[in-house]
């Protein structure tokens, strides 16, 4: 699990939409969410200094949504900056121009909206696996590539609204995957990466956990009692697909430090048989992904 604070999120996230306007987005900046995400974040951190957690907390549950939206996905932003930096111009600009776009609250998206955030999850992906060594490029189709001890990995990125809609996009994300592959090398295979955030939290919760150890455990168990109820009554994924990532990200309280967080969590579900070669590929990841939430958890973790 990684926990950043609200000050650190509004730091990077300035740092980010100065980015933007390196490659030229000035023109997409105006008007977009990220903007009003910046004035929220801005009011948040305004009243955790001059009223402290317990003031901060009281902004938060006067302007749960807002502040939700604002924490969840400037934190998201944040996080894929540093690999962002690394992508080739001609790649990374139009993925910012799109991630600029969409609604300020998820609550009124629709599928002509909703791109924008489904591409920023495509980048907080991207951006883990990155920090975790494993060089993964964006693209179309799939959504993210990456190789693994040697096997091409095609990585289709999903967000669902619903649990109806996450078997949807499921089912889609294996017809994509299953697609991609007939033209790729031999042993390449697939991942479903789904963010779940809204079927975690609708965005009017605080995840409230005794300490990180303890927050880890029950955010983890959230997750995969959602995920096996869920999956039960989804198709069976075709051999090429070796397994599945479940991504949440959400605003957290940590009783032991009295502090206001956000955290994020990954679980990685094999598909493969115990001990085959592709249940070990996924062990890799998995491996990887631990490494990287040990060496960077605490990032930001004070104010």
């Amino acid at each position: 699990m990684q926990r950043v604070s609200w000050d650190w999120i509004l730091t990077g996230l300035d740092e980010a939409l100065a980015f933007c306007r390196e490659l030229g987005l000035d023109e997409h900046l105006e008007g977009s969410r990220f903007q009003e995400h910046r004035a929220c974040l801005a009011e948040m951190v305004g009243a955790l200094k001059a009223g402290g957690q317990e003031a901060a907390r009281d902004y938060f549950d006067a302007n749960r949504l807002r502040s939700f939206t604002a924490l969840t996905e400037s934190a998201e932003l944040v996080e894929s900056l540093p690999f962002a930096r690394t992508v080739p111009h001609e790649v990374i600009i139009p993925k910012l121009t799109e991630v600029l776009k969409g609604p300020v609250l998820p609550t009124t998206e629709n599928a002509n909206t909703n791109q924008a955030r489904n591409i920023l999850f495509e980048l907080t992906l991207a951006a883990k696996l990155w920090r975790a060594g494993l060089s993964p490029e964006l693209g179309e189709h799939p959504d993210v590539r990456c190789s693994v001890d040697g096997r091409p990995v095609h990585i289709e990125c999903k967000r669902p609204f619903s649990r109806l809609g996450a078997r949807r996009v499921y089912t889609r994300a294996l017809k994509q995957i299953v697609t991609g592959l007939k033209d790729a090398p031999t042993g390449s295979c697939g991942i479903v990466a789904l963010s779940i955030t809204r079927l975690i939290n609708t965005g009017h919760l605080v995840f409230k956990h005794e300490n990180e150890a303890h927050g880890k455990e029950v955010l983890g168990k959230a997750m995969e009692d959602l995920a096996r109820t869920m999956t039960i009554t989804w198709p069976h994924p075709p051999p090429e697909i070796v397994g599945l990532l479940w991504h949440v990200v959400t605003p957290g309280f940590d009783r032991s430090q009295t502090l206001l967080v956000m955290v994020q969590q990954m679980n990685v579900q094999p598909t493969g048989p115990p001990g085959s070669p592709d249940e070990l590929l996924l062990k890799t990841v998995f491996s990887n992904l631990r490494e990287m939430w040990d060496t960077t958890g605490q990032d930001g973790d004070q104010p």
